[in-house]
């Protein structure tokens, strides 16, 4: 139902299945021809617990390829997760670029979260940090669009706040797991602020009122504030992220102007190597 959103309905999805894999792909995106038996083979091939694969993004006034990546060997989850890059960005928290071994989903109980939207994100990190043969390959497979009337693009406070929940209950996963990352020759360092970072995106809030950002500032603060201190951030800034009219300045005001700065010095730099 609506109510529960896509949780529930890939929950039951994946309940009925009856086929060796599942695959979430969403209601306006569509497939290219002819690649479920090419995924087949590489899932069977190599004995896979998840094959993930590059999409195209469509938008009102252009497309993109959705990743930069290159293909890998078949690898861990884990070892997806920690890649020496490290370009944490260019790793995909979306269902829909993944390819699952059923079974490899229902004996580790990776259920999605019901009621909330942002539900891939937790787990999609659950699912790699589980999976023991992981592999992507830099084929084209899906076509993603970006719909500006759909549930998740129509940004809200329940939705942002939804969004930030996700992202620290990954934090909290990779603080739980440190012990087994560590043992693996892995810092969590990088990792963690990178996801820090995530929840304090001012594109997040820019369709809020100014009511809703206060109620978000005042849940989120103690917690970022712990978090703060967790990854030994600079303590110097942490007045910014606990106090809610300081938070909203930050958000609302300085970091669209970084960010338009950090353009314009990329376009100036492009155009004197030239």
């Amino acid at each position: 139902s609506f109510n529960k959103m896509l949780g529930e309905a890939r929950n039951t999805g994946l309940k009925e299945a009856k086929g060796k894999y599942v695959w979430f792909i969403d209601s306006d995106d569509f497939i290219e021809k002819n690649t479920i038996g090419k995924i087949l083979d590489f899932a069977e091939k190599n004995r896979l617990d998840t094959i993930e694969f590059n999409a195209m993004h469509y938008y009102n006034d252009r497309s993109e390829v959705h990743s930069l990546r290159q293909n890998t060997s078949v690898i861990s989850g884990l070892d997806f997760i920690f890649d020496k890059e490290e370009k944490y960005e260019y790793k995909s928290n979306s269902a829909w670029c993944k390819f699952y071994l059923r079974n490899f989903l229902i004996d580790n109980n990776l259920f999605f979260e019901q009621r909330v939207s942002s539900e891939d994100i937790f787990h999609t990190f659950r699912a790699r940090l589980l999976s023991d043969r992981y592999q992507f390959v830099n084929i084209i497979v899906y076509h993603h669009r970006f719909n500006p009337n759909s549930l998740s693009q129509n940004l809200n406070a329940k939705k942002t706040i939804d969004f930030i929940n996700a992202i620290i209950q990954v934090i909290a996963l990779i603080s739980t797991e440190k012990t087994l990352i560590i043992n693996k020759g892995y810092s969590t360092d990088k990792l963690e602020k990178y996801y820090f970072k995530l929840i304090n995106n001012y594109r997040l809030f820019t369709n809020l009122s100014s009511e809703e950002k206060k109620i978000i500032f005042s849940k989120f603060s103690n917690i970022k504030l712990e978090l703060i201190y967790k990854l030994q951030l600079n303590k110097k800034l942490s007045f910014i992220y606990i106090n809610p009219k300081l938070s909203y300045l930050m958000i609302s005001v300085i970091s669209p102007l970084i960010n338009i700065i950090r353009i314009l010095k990329k376009y100036l730099y492009s155009k004197w190597i030239r």
